[in-house]
């Protein structure tokens, strides 16, 4: 994709253009660094962010990139798609204690329809594929069951990379998250977010997830 997305729009953080990190790796990783924990302790913001996320009820557990799990980048994706909004409100609503490029950078990306529309491919494939992946292994599952759920999950996403229509149904799931879903409000969050899309960002959506 050609055009600038997020912070790079914004010439004060634009000085900072990586040719080797995609936008989309950017703010999942940044965010995660500034809100999550094990982030960033001196540049971040997680003490303001919880106290924040209790004081409007909102549930949030963002992972954490020291774990080894091959799907936290996915799950990051999700659950900072399904807080995409009260970040934002938490971001521009006066709660920070202090500023930095580091905060502004994740606000920058977190303002960028366009770019969270790719967060979204990425959160789908959690929903559907390696958060149900995951369950899976953690399981105590026999290997003839392993064996079918990995062919299924082979099938499913075979299937959708070929026609990805379906994904914007409400009622849409894969044969490994029927078996194995992950949480219902986030699974929700994600499905509302990808049927909302304009028509424009359904087509970066279906790129972003064919690529």
């Amino acid at each position: 994709m050609e055009r600038k997305l997020g912070r790079d729009n914004h010439s004060k953080i634009s000085r900072f253009l990586s040719s080797t990190e995609t936008a989309t790796s950017r703010f999942i990783l940044t965010a995660c660094a500034v809100l999550g924990p094990r982030g960033d302790q001196t540049s971040g913001c997680r003490v303001e962010w919880l106290a924040f996320c209790e004081e409007q009820d909102i549930p949030v557990k963002l992972p954490s990139f020291r774990s080894n799990r091959f799907n936290c980048y996915f799950e990051a994706a999700a659950k900072l798609l399904q807080n995409i909004n009260a970040g934002k409100m938490f971001l521009d609503g006066g709660f920070l204690a202090h500023e930095n490029l580091l905060i502004d950078s994740v606000r920058g990306d977190a303002a960028d329809d366009t770019l969270m529309t790719l967060v979204s491919a990425l959160s789908v494939l959690f929903i559907h594929f390696t958060g149900p992946f995951w369950a899976l292994i953690k399981s105590s599952f026999s290997l003839k069951l392993f064996s079918a759920c990995v062919q299924e999950l082979e099938r499913s996403l075979a299937d959708l990379l070929q026609d990805p229509s379906p994904i914007f149904q409400p009622t849409f799931c894969t044969p490994i998250s029927e078996k194995f879903p992950v949480d219902g409000a986030l699974k929700d969050a994600v499905c509302l977010f990808i049927q909302n899309l304009s028509q424009a960002n359904r087509e970066y959506f279906i790129n972003a997830l064919k690529a």
